[in-house]
């Protein structure tokens, strides 16, 4: 036993040695990208999900391992659009009106549709339609995009 393990052994701390010393190099790596069925837009992957109300679609987002997108800039709304039309957003004034929270302490990029918000306290949820921001009953029937953070790259 110990004529198979030592030189096994001992090569193992070669190449440890070897690659501490700078000469080891990256032979292959995995992640880096989007999970399957998740789209890459800059640094960040998203997922369109079917359509149902709001706080559905904040558990269903959850659940593949994102959250509800809360878009950042004009650019982001413009990709987001080839993907869907009208979504759910991650932001909701549920707690008090005119006072628009949004996940995980997030900002949104401020461009609301003509006339909004304006639904009081019947649309409490946040969507954005024709590339701009609406309030909407909770409970209305609307696709999501969830997003998420690219897979770690690792090396081998």
């Amino acid at each position: 036993m110990w004529s198979i393990l030592f030189p096994t052994l001992l090569s193992g701390l070669f190449l440890i040695a070897k690659y501490t010393a700078g000469e080891g190099q990256c032979v292959a790596s995995i992640g880096g990208r989007c999970p399957p069925e998740w789209e890459l837009w800059r640094s960040k992957c998203y997922k369109v999900i079917t359509k149902g109300p709001w706080s559905e679609a904040k558990l269903e987002c959850y659940k593949i391992g994102g959250t509800m997108v809360v878009p950042q800039s004009m650019e982001e709304i413009i990709y987001l659009a080839e993907l869907q039309y009208e979504y759910w957003i991650g932001c909701t004034d549920i707690q008090t009106e005119d006072t628009w929270v949004c996940e995980e302490g997030a900002k949104y990029f401020e461009l609301w549709h003509s006339g909004e918000p304006g639904g009081g306290d019947s649309e409490n949820c946040m969507e954005i339609y024709a590339r701009s921001l609406n309030d909407k009953p909770c409970d209305a029937q609307v696709p999501a995009i969830c997003q998420r953070d690219i897979l770690p790259k690792l090396h081998l």
